[in-house]
């Protein structure tokens, strides 16, 4: 059985039809790249029916503003009307249900989600970075408008925490549901490193996008266990 969660497809816009031609028994989350943008929409896709998200009233999913002029990111945080149901963990309690449902048959997860892309957003609880002395410090060196974007680096860093709680989430499930001696577990990113939230200190030359160095730049992780993995009929 397959289950897909998150940006679906290949990020971009699909459908119903499309999801199941493709060999996906189950999935939630976006069927549109630009909507994903936006941590807080009114509602997910769920096996072709709409999946209401309580609380969440804007069209664009709460997207963020991307002003990093003087005082805009402190006002931004201080306006979380409408922003009430966070989409990832949404996602993240639909994927640690299937894996439940499904633990006594063979299956494949595709957990794609929007954390951490930009434009930034998380739950003020969970902004674990704000503040931080280290960044605060290495955006008061950045030259221009980037000194402007210590803000936006905090929610990221954050956003990325929070990516690493959901990822160890996923495989205390395994462990939990007693599949972690016949599980296969791949960690990766889809591109490198964007133009946003810079200090001037330099990550390898040109970003996403581009065939430079940085654009190829990303993780990848895939833990084996450590016994040999024994083919099943």
């Amino acid at each position: 059985v397959t289950g897909q969660f998150g940006k679906l497809e290949w990020g971009f816009t699909t459908w119903h039809g499309e999801l199941k031609r493709h060999g996906w028994d189950r999935y939630v989350g976006y069927m549109d790249h630009q909507r994903a943008h936006g941590f807080y929409p009114s509602f997910l896709w769920k096996d072709g029916e709409r999946l209401p998200l309580k609380g969440n009233i804007h069209a664009d999913g709460g997207k963020t503003p991307e002003d990093y002029s003087p005082g805009a990111t402190e006002k931004r945080r201080g306006n979380r009307e409408g922003k009430v149901t966070y989409a990832p963990d949404v996602m993240l309690a639909e994927t640690l249900r299937f894996m439940e449902e499904n633990r006594n048959r063979p299956m494949f997860i595709f957990f794609s989600t929007n954390l951490p892309h930009g434009p930034v957003d998380i739950p003020p609880e969970e902004n674990t970075y704000a503040g931080s002395p280290a960044i605060r410090q290495a955006y008061g060196n950045a030259s221009g408008t980037n000194r402007e974007c210590s803000g936006a680096a905090e929610e990221y860093a954050s956003m990325v925490d929070k990516l690493d709680r959901q990822v160890g989430a996923i495989v205390d499930q395994v462990r939990k549901l007693g599949l972690d001696k016949r599980t296969i577990i791949i960690f990766s990113s889809d591109n490198g490193h964007e133009l946003y939230y810079r200090t001037d200190k330099g990550r390898g030359r040109g970003a996403r996008c581009l065939r430079a160095r940085a654009a190829a730049r990303r993780p990848l992780r895939g833990p084996l266990p450590r016994h040999r993995l024994q083919a099943q009929r």
